[in-house]
């Protein structure tokens, strides 16, 4: 069982792996690691560290010789005088400092006849030079590396723990329990890919970029860590958990319909911390993930539910009682699901929802999350569960370089995080709970915020370095708001059967591998030629534009309705019905281009739509075109994209009413309407969405 995942990914990737050409040009490869980690938890008030051993396999599947390898040191971060710690783009006030924190590396070493775990802290045994610049170190090789070759490199490392709320952290909850969530805690292998290595330092803001491989990890633990939950699957259960714990679980596995109580450690009681208290060794092991990380804590509740092959766990504290074991399973096994269908199955054995210090953070099969103790005011605490869920699918399972091309995780993982939240609370007014007289909806948030972005002026593109930004909203705004909405208007652009394919065959191509952005186009290009509605895109299969405008430009979306003219057509039709000529004008206004659907109410409430294709404004300078329709009833009312889905900059001139122009003022509209054509009055009145409201700015 325990190489199953490896052994699936390597029957279905070889072919692809062969046949896939990345956007370079250079014939796809990837390159492969194996983690061996042997870890002891020193425990202390002030700073709890790591000492650690490990030896990592790393096998050269590209058609280049290796000189060297470089390591990721990610915890030197929070090392005072950090790069990271004087990042203009930080946000933070510029005196205030990281303090302690990071990694010392105590040797660096290849095998040598007779080696042992031992003889890693003798510099004599097989060392290898390296130098390190503050969260990188280039180890320089013994020998090159051949294409097709595996070398193994020994490390022994010494790590503080941060204690900051930035991905790793900790801290005391519960009658002063502890919990530690801990990620980036070993030296990690840059990716080296068609572009060459990727050692780029970690300032905090950007995210990762790792390479796919298994791990065999050994963590050495006090006694009083009743729960240890990891990337991966515990290889030792019967040696770490309790009779009843393993009862429970596999009482989960025949009771796949029930959420069950699997341990309550909330009787915790604080002991005084001790250098020599027991301790005992649990041991993991992982297949096809892009990293390794872990939580302990002394008195976590523990619910489980088991479905289709997957056991949803969720770990929370009894402070945060009530909300977790509420809401926290169920949604963990809702937005599996829904991702599942959507995204593509969820592929590895656990998932675990480990309520921690860090406010919101993902790896491979374990998110962290809070802490949070109330969802019911606003959904922010189980939209913050859905979205770190969301990301098993990005970067997780696809996985994208996240500090070059942040986009790709945070905005794709948005979008789908979207469709989570819909169907837990409703389409509609499902950001807060009742009773605060308002409410808004997770969509139109997204579209608001990447709107009111665009029209600040601060707006950058989506497709650039994550510390490229020159703020961290500007970040932000650009990778999950404008891109989450973007992918809605790509959905608009194809279609929703072409849309679906599109990400269906995104997670069978690039599942446990790198795709860059080209290779996402290429996925909806190679869709779009085969599927695309020719009404929304004539010359089918040509996506760049829309790739082009919305990630790599910083352009703005305005259509608005010019003249609107309706005559009775000369002659009745050939069923002796009378028949309405309709001109309209429809102008562009930015430089931005889609394609729209425009829809005509008519005098009897019913309703028509017809497409105009991009292709209408990508190939002419014209700021302006007129179309002519016949209608067997008279329109009263038109409208650009009434659905919303457009990041439409002025929604206000997206209308035209009929005889508007002889009534200026929306309130004298009434006088020319009748009593059931209520829906067809733009809305600016009454029942505002605040997206519209807010781009008439």
């Amino acid at each position: 069982m325990r190489y199953l995942l490896s052994f699936v990914f390597c029957l279905i990737a070889a072919p692809i792996l062969h046949a896939q050409t990345a956007a370079t040009g250079i014939p796809y490869f990837q390159q492969h690691v194996h983690y061996t980690l042997s870890a002891t938890f020193n425990d202390d008030y002030t700073a709890p560290s790591i000492d650690g051993t490990g030896t990592l396999e790393y096998t050269n599947n590209s058609p280049d010789t290796l000189h060297e390898l470089y390591f990721h040191l990610y915890w030197n971060l929070f090392r005072s005088g950090s790069y990271g710690e004087s990042a203009p783009n930080r946000d933070h006030d510029p005196d205030s400092k990281y303090g302690r924190g990071g990694i010392d590396i105590n040797s660096v070493s290849r095998p040598v006849a007779g080696f042992n775990e031992e003889m890693l802290k003798m510099p004599e045994s097989g060392s290898l030079r390296y130098e390190i610049d503050n969260t990188i170190m280039r180890v320089y090789l013994h020998k090159p590396l051949l294409p097709g070759e595996t070398t193994t490199i020994y490390f022994d490392w010494h790590g503080i723990l941060p204690n900051y709320g930035i991905r790793s952290t900790w801290g005391w909850h519960d009658n002063g329990a502890r919990n530690f969530a801990t990620a980036q805690w070993y030296p990690q292998v840059c990716v080296y890919d068609n572009h060459g290595w990727h050692p780029d330092q970690y300032i905090g803001m950007g995210e990762f970029y790792t390479d796919y491989g298994s791990f065999d990890v050994s963590l050495t633990l006090p006694k009083r860590f009743s729960t240890v939950s990891s990337t991966g699957w515990l290889a030792n259960p019967s040696e770490v958990l309790s009779d009843p714990v393993r009862s429970q679980l596999d009482f989960a596995k025949v009771h796949p319909d029930s959420i069950v109580r699997v341990a309550d450690y909330s009787n915790f009681r604080y002991s005084t911390i001790s250098k020599d208290e027991p301790t005992r060794i649990w041991k993991f092991h992982a297949d096809s993930v892009r990293d390794f990380a872990w939580c302990a804590d002394e008195a976590y509740i523990w619910d489980a539910v088991y479905d289709n092959g997957i056991m949803h766990n969720a770990l929370y504290w009894d402070n945060s009682r009530d909300f977790w074991e509420k809401e926290a399973a169920k949604i963990e096994l809702l937005t599996i699901q829904t991702n599942s269908k959507f995204a593509g199955q969820y592929i590895y054995p656990n998932i675990f929802m480990c309520e921690t210090y860090e406010g919101g953070m993902e790896y491979p099969g374990i998110v962290f999350i809070g802490p949070y103790s109330n969802g019911e005011r606003e959904h922010w605490a189980q939209n913050t569960m859905m979205h770190e869920l969301g990301h098993q699918w990005y970067p997780m399972m696809m996985g994208s370089n996240e500090t070059d091309y942040g986009y790709m995780d945070e905005g794709f993982n948005t979008f789908i995080t979207t469709f989570v939240h819909e169907k837990y609370f409703g389409r509609w007014n499902n950001s807060y709970g009742t009773g605060l007289g308002f409410n808004d909806d997770e969509r139109t948030e997204n579209y608001r915020s990447a709107i009111l972005q665009q029209l600040s002026g601060n707006q950058e593109p989506a497709k650039q370095k994550a510390d490229e930004f020159l703020s961290y909203r500007d970040y932000a705004d650009a990778t999950y708001p404008h891109t989450s909405s973007v992918f809605f208007m790509l959905r608009y652009t194809m279609g929703d059967s072409a849309f679906a394919d599109f990400m269906k065959l995104y997670y069978s191509r690039w599942r446990f591998k790198h795709p860059y952005p080209d290779d996402l186009l290429n996925a909806a290009e190679d869709i779009e030629r085969r599927e695309g509605d020719t009404n929304r895109v004539r010359a089918r299969g040509d996506l760049r534009w829309f790739f082009n405008e919305w990630f790599e430009q910083t352009w703005k979306l305005d259509y608005a309705i010019g003249k609107f003219k309706v005559t009775p057509h000369p002659a009745l039709s050939p069923k002796g019905e009378r028949e309405y000529d309709v001109k309209i004008t429809i102008e562009r206004k930015e430089r931005a281009v889609m394609p729209l659907d425009l829809v005509f109410t008519f005098d009897d409430g019913t309703t028509e739509q017809k497409w105009i294709p991009v292709d209408d404004w990508l190939r002419t300078v014209a700021d302006e075109r007129t179309y002519t329709y016949t209608f067997s009833k008279e329109p009263f009312v038109a409208t650009i994209n009434p659905s919303l889905e457009l990041l439409d900059v002025d929604r206000l001139n997206n209308n035209k009413i009929l005889f508007a122009d002889l009534f200026p003022w929306p309130w004298m509209w009434f006088m020319v309407r009748k009593p059931y054509q209520a829906d067809a009055i733009p809305k600016i009145l009454g029942d505002v969405k605040p997206v519209d409201r807010y781009a008439s700015r």
